[in-house]
Protein backbone atom coordinates (compact mmCIF):
# COMPACT_ATOMS: atom_id res chain seq x y z
CA UNK A 1 0.00 0.00 0.00
CA UNK A 2 2.63 2.54 0.90
CA UNK A 3 4.76 1.52 -2.32
CA UNK A 4 1.25 2.42 -4.01
CA UNK A 5 1.09 5.94 -2.62
CA UNK A 6 4.87 6.74 -3.28
CA UNK A 7 4.04 5.62 -6.90
CA UNK A 8 1.20 8.00 -7.64
CA UNK A 9 2.90 10.98 -5.18
CA UNK A 10 5.87 11.02 -7.59
CA UNK A 11 3.55 10.51 -10.62
CA UNK A 12 1.76 13.27 -9.35
CA UNK A 13 5.06 15.61 -9.08
CA UNK A 14 6.14 14.66 -12.40
CA UNK A 15 3.04 15.40 -14.06
CA UNK A 16 3.26 19.20 -12.32
CA UNK A 17 6.70 19.69 -13.76
CA UNK A 18 5.42 18.88 -16.91
CA UNK A 19 2.73 21.05 -17.03
CA UNK A 20 4.83 24.00 -15.64
CA UNK A 21 7.47 23.29 -18.19
CA UNK A 22 4.74 23.29 -21.01
CA UNK A 23 3.31 26.44 -19.92
CA UNK A 24 6.64 27.86 -19.69
CA UNK A 25 7.94 27.38 -23.22
CA UNK A 26 4.16 28.38 -24.34
CA UNK A 27 4.68 31.91 -22.75
CA UNK A 28 4.70 34.73 -25.50
CA UNK A 29 8.67 35.72 -25.10
CA UNK A 30 9.60 39.95 -25.09
CA UNK A 31 9.23 41.48 -27.87
CA UNK A 32 11.99 44.31 -28.44
CA UNK A 33 11.16 48.21 -28.75
CA UNK A 34 10.42 49.30 -31.59
CA UNK A 35 12.34 51.49 -33.87
CA UNK A 36 12.54 55.30 -33.24
CA UNK A 37 12.54 56.71 -36.75
CA UNK A 38 13.91 60.16 -37.58
CA UNK A 39 14.06 61.62 -41.34
CA UNK A 40 17.22 64.09 -42.47
CA UNK A 41 17.49 66.03 -45.48
CA UNK A 42 20.95 65.61 -46.60
CA UNK A 43 20.89 68.09 -49.37
CA UNK A 44 19.34 71.17 -47.43
CA UNK A 45 21.98 70.47 -45.06
CA UNK A 46 24.60 70.03 -47.72
CA UNK A 47 23.72 73.52 -49.39
CA UNK A 48 23.47 75.43 -46.16
CA UNK A 49 26.04 74.17 -44.41
CA UNK A 50 28.77 77.45 -44.02
CA UNK A 51 31.70 74.74 -44.90
CA UNK A 52 30.10 73.95 -47.78
CA UNK A 53 29.47 77.50 -49.14
CA UNK A 54 32.87 78.89 -48.65
CA UNK A 55 34.04 75.90 -49.93
CA UNK A 56 31.67 76.87 -53.16
CA UNK A 57 32.69 80.50 -53.48
CA UNK A 58 36.88 79.76 -53.09
CA UNK A 59 36.29 76.87 -55.94
CA UNK A 60 34.03 79.21 -58.11
CA UNK A 61 36.87 82.06 -57.69
CA UNK A 62 39.31 79.56 -58.91
CA UNK A 63 37.21 78.66 -61.78
CA UNK A 64 37.30 82.10 -62.72
CA UNK A 65 41.05 82.24 -62.74
CA UNK A 66 41.32 79.43 -64.98
CA UNK A 67 38.52 80.46 -66.96
CA UNK A 68 40.44 84.10 -67.57
CA UNK A 69 43.90 81.82 -67.80
CA UNK A 70 42.52 79.74 -70.19
CA UNK A 71 41.22 82.91 -72.23
CA UNK A 72 44.66 84.28 -72.64
CA UNK A 73 46.28 81.16 -73.90
CA UNK A 74 43.44 81.01 -76.68
CA UNK A 75 44.32 84.85 -77.39
CA UNK A 76 47.92 83.72 -77.65
CA UNK A 77 47.05 81.03 -80.20
CA UNK A 78 44.95 83.12 -82.45
CA UNK A 79 47.79 85.81 -82.66
CA UNK A 80 50.05 83.14 -83.76
CA UNK A 81 47.62 81.89 -86.12
CA UNK A 82 47.27 84.87 -87.46
CA UNK A 83 50.91 85.63 -88.37
CA UNK A 84 50.45 82.19 -89.96
CA UNK A 85 46.72 83.07 -91.97
CA UNK A 86 47.24 84.25 -94.99
CA UNK A 87 46.99 88.17 -95.07
CA UNK A 88 48.67 90.76 -96.26
CA UNK A 89 50.95 90.56 -92.95
CA UNK A 90 51.43 87.20 -92.71
CA UNK A 91 54.48 85.21 -92.64
CA UNK A 92 55.31 83.11 -95.70
CA UNK A 93 56.00 79.46 -95.57
CA UNK A 94 59.47 78.03 -95.63
CA UNK A 95 60.81 81.28 -94.18
CA UNK A 96 62.75 80.80 -90.60
CA UNK A 97 60.11 83.20 -88.70
CA UNK A 98 57.05 81.00 -90.36
CA UNK A 99 58.92 78.07 -89.27
CA UNK A 100 59.98 79.77 -85.73
CA UNK A 101 55.77 80.32 -85.30
CA UNK A 102 54.47 77.35 -86.64
CA UNK A 103 57.08 75.45 -83.83
CA UNK A 104 55.71 78.18 -80.96
CA UNK A 105 52.07 77.80 -82.00
CA UNK A 106 52.22 73.90 -81.67
CA UNK A 107 54.19 74.33 -78.01
CA UNK A 108 51.66 76.49 -76.95
CA UNK A 109 49.01 74.22 -78.04
CA UNK A 110 50.31 71.55 -76.27
CA UNK A 111 50.93 73.68 -73.30
CA UNK A 112 47.45 74.88 -73.20
CA UNK A 113 45.64 70.93 -73.37
CA UNK A 114 48.56 70.08 -70.56
CA UNK A 115 47.62 73.04 -68.26
CA UNK A 116 44.04 72.44 -68.80
CA UNK A 117 44.08 68.97 -67.81
CA UNK A 118 45.88 69.38 -65.03
CA UNK A 119 43.74 72.27 -63.76
CA UNK A 120 40.55 69.87 -64.12
CA UNK A 121 42.29 66.97 -62.51
CA UNK A 122 42.98 68.98 -59.38
CA UNK A 123 39.91 70.65 -59.03
CA UNK A 124 37.80 66.94 -58.98
CA UNK A 125 40.27 65.58 -56.65
CA UNK A 126 39.39 68.64 -54.72
CA UNK A 127 35.98 68.24 -55.23
CA UNK A 128 35.60 64.92 -53.98
CA UNK A 129 38.04 64.95 -51.11
CA UNK A 130 36.29 68.28 -49.41
CA UNK A 131 32.56 66.43 -50.54
CA UNK A 132 33.74 63.36 -49.21
CA UNK A 133 35.23 65.13 -45.59
CA UNK A 134 31.79 66.58 -45.20
CA UNK A 135 29.55 63.84 -45.96
CA UNK A 136 31.50 62.77 -43.10
CA UNK A 137 30.94 65.03 -40.68
CA UNK A 138 27.26 65.39 -41.72
CA UNK A 139 26.59 61.55 -41.08
CA UNK A 140 28.61 61.51 -37.48
CA UNK A 141 26.50 64.77 -36.42
CA UNK A 142 23.16 62.69 -37.66
CA UNK A 143 24.38 60.12 -35.70
CA UNK A 144 24.59 62.25 -32.70
CA UNK A 145 21.98 64.22 -33.01
CA UNK A 146 19.88 60.78 -33.11
CA UNK A 147 21.68 59.44 -30.31
CA UNK A 148 20.60 62.01 -28.30
CA UNK A 149 17.39 62.35 -29.69
CA UNK A 150 16.54 58.55 -28.84
CA UNK A 151 16.26 57.85 -32.28
CA UNK A 152 17.43 54.20 -33.35
CA UNK A 153 16.79 54.78 -37.13
CA UNK A 154 17.39 57.45 -39.74
CA UNK A 155 16.43 57.79 -42.90
CA UNK A 156 17.08 60.08 -45.89
CA UNK A 157 14.56 62.88 -46.78
CA UNK A 158 13.97 64.00 -50.02
CA UNK A 159 13.23 67.63 -50.73
CA UNK A 160 9.85 68.32 -51.16
CA UNK A 161 9.84 69.44 -54.39
CA UNK A 162 10.36 67.70 -57.57
CA UNK A 163 12.14 69.47 -60.35
CA UNK A 164 11.32 68.01 -63.88
CA UNK A 165 10.72 68.98 -67.03
CA UNK A 166 9.18 66.13 -68.20
CA UNK A 167 6.31 63.09 -66.98
CA UNK A 168 9.38 60.45 -67.18
CA UNK A 169 11.55 62.29 -65.21
CA UNK A 170 8.63 62.91 -62.56
CA UNK A 171 7.71 59.27 -62.43
CA UNK A 172 11.30 58.77 -62.20
CA UNK A 173 11.88 60.84 -59.37
CA UNK A 174 9.03 59.90 -57.54
CA UNK A 175 9.84 55.90 -57.41
CA UNK A 176 13.25 56.92 -56.22
CA UNK A 177 11.75 58.38 -53.15
CA UNK A 178 12.58 57.17 -49.74
CA UNK A 179 10.27 58.48 -47.56
CA UNK A 180 7.07 59.58 -49.03
CA UNK A 181 5.60 61.20 -45.69
CA UNK A 182 7.66 62.18 -42.45
CA UNK A 183 5.71 63.18 -39.19
CA UNK A 184 7.33 67.42 -38.69
CA UNK A 185 8.54 66.01 -35.34
CA UNK A 186 10.43 63.45 -36.87
CA UNK A 187 12.33 66.10 -38.66
CA UNK A 188 16.12 66.70 -37.42
CA UNK A 189 17.65 68.31 -40.24
CA UNK A 190 17.23 71.43 -38.15
CA UNK A 191 19.35 70.52 -35.44
CA UNK A 192 21.55 68.83 -37.40
CA UNK A 193 22.35 71.76 -39.69
CA UNK A 194 22.45 73.97 -36.27
CA UNK A 195 25.29 71.84 -34.90
CA UNK A 196 27.31 71.32 -37.68
CA UNK A 197 27.43 75.39 -38.23
CA UNK A 198 28.47 76.12 -34.53
CA UNK A 199 31.04 73.50 -34.81
CA UNK A 200 32.56 74.68 -37.80
CA UNK A 201 32.68 78.35 -36.42
CA UNK A 202 33.90 77.43 -33.52
CA UNK A 203 36.73 75.56 -35.72
CA UNK A 204 37.44 78.86 -37.43
CA UNK A 205 38.33 80.40 -34.02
Amino acid sequence: MKRSLIIVAVAAVALVLGLAINLSSAAPKELPAPARVAVVDIGRIFRNYDKAKEFAAKQKAAMEEIERKDRQYKKEIEDLNNQLGGGPTSLKPGTPDFDKVTEDLTKKMIERQAWGNTQTDMQNRTNLRVSKDMHDEIVAMVGHVAKDDGYTLVLVKESAELSTRTVDEFLDQLTRRKVLYADPSTEITDQVLLNLNELYKGQKK
